[in-house]
């Protein structure tokens, strides 16, 4: 007589087949992992957006530059977009800033050329209407004197520098 174990077997597969699935039992250390690879992958995936960005803004602005020395355009705005570009290209955002600053401080302010004169002139008004619009939305009184007193600063800043750009003229 032989003893026939397939009910057994097949109790047993049917058992395991029909049992309910939870979520697969994962170490700490492992999912850890996971989570640590997957946040790289988005960092890359973010600095590379970022960098198809850069090359397109400065694709475009060596378009600029090559137009704007055919037309004639000056010297210290070429220069203000290759900064731009180099600093795209690099990823140092510090060395435009930096550049801006000492050309605006050098030329505009110290040799007093009036196209830099002019940029500094269009950038403190940008700040002004900033100023202006804020002005109307705060509601604190105290914050409402400190724009004013801004407003007021920007305002002489701006006659000096046209009286500048005039003189110069």
């Amino acid at each position: 007589m032989e003893l026939d174990f397939s009910p057994i077997y097949n109790a047993n597969a049917r058992s395991a087949a029909n049992a309910p699935r939870g979520d697969p039992i994962v170490s700490s250390k492992l999912q850890n992992l996971s989570n640590e690879n997957r946040a790289k992958l988005e960092e890359a995936a973010r600095i590379r957006g970022e960098y198809q960005k850069n090359i397109l803004l400065s694709d475009s602005l060596r378009c600029e530059i090559n137009k704007g020395l055919k037309v004639g355009e000056d010297i210290y705005t070429l220069f203000l977009k290759a900064a731009k570009v180099i600093s795209l290209m690099t990823g140092d955002t510090a060395f435009y800033d930096v550049a801006k600053k000492d050309m605006l401080a050098i030329y505009g302010i110290g040799l007093e050329k009036p196209p830099v004169l002019q940029i500094e002139l269009e950038e403190t008004q940008a700040r002004l209407d900033k100023l202006r619009q804020a002005a109307e939305r705060e509601q604190d009184t105290n914050d409402i004197a400190r724009i004013r007193t801004a407003i007021q600063y920007h305002e002489k800043a701006i006659a000096q520098i046209k009286s500048k750009i005039e003189k110069s003229n």
